[in-house]
């Protein structure tokens, strides 16, 4: 998990962005 990357803002960005970081 690598909280240095950008934070997503929208709720579709948070699914995808999520997705990666938990894998």
């Amino acid at each position: 998990m690598d909280f240095a990357l950008p934070w997503p803002t929208s709720q579709g960005e948070w699914l995808a962005w999520s997705s990666a970081v938990v894998t």
